[in-house]
């Protein structure tokens, strides 16, 4: 898939998960919020029948929960406490180099932090932030590791 340009070239399988809900075998390219992608849906039945649906496009929007559902399994990092007034503690494995995003729940970040010491807690202080729902990405080396829902009262 060729962010912002309507090829249709590339193929990503899927299956059936149950009755009309289909579910592709490998995630969709991570492109960054805003990007637009293009795409065509091509079925073919057990017959070697061939229907084909058609262009569209969609605009990549923030979504916490989008490819890492692999991830949700293997906690690295926990925060306390949640719910929250003004600070929460990030903790976890070797916290360094590591950065953290937070996010508001349409997408916007608020806060980028990036530790450079090795530790295994960091504080975060969300006194300035309006009651409301947030987003703790956590990534190391570019790769997103985490997302954890906080709640600021």
């Amino acid at each position: 898939m060729v962010a912002d340009f309507p090829i249709f070239d590339n193929t990503i399988g899927m299956h059936e998960i149950t009755s009309g809900n289909w579910k592709s075998w490998s995630p969709l390219p991570s492109f960054t919020v805003g990007t637009k992608m293009f795409f065509k849906v091509f079925a073919v039945g057990s017959a070697g029948d061939t229907t084909e649906t058609y262009k569209f496009q969609y605009t990549v929007r923030y979504n916490p929960d989008a490819g890492i559902e692999d991830l949700k399994d293997t906690e690295l990092y926990s925060i306390h406490p949640n719910p929250t007034q003004d600070f929460v503690y990030l903790e976890g494995v070797n916290i360094l180099n590591t950065e953290i995003i937070v996010r508001d729940n349409t997408g916007k970040i608020c806060k980028v932090s990036i530790s450079e010491k090795s530790v295994s807690s960091m504080k975060l202080n969300f006194q300035d932030l309006p009651a409301g729902i947030y987003f703790i990405n956590v990534s190391l080396e570019n790769e997103l590791k985490q997302v954890i829902k906080c709640i600021v009262q």
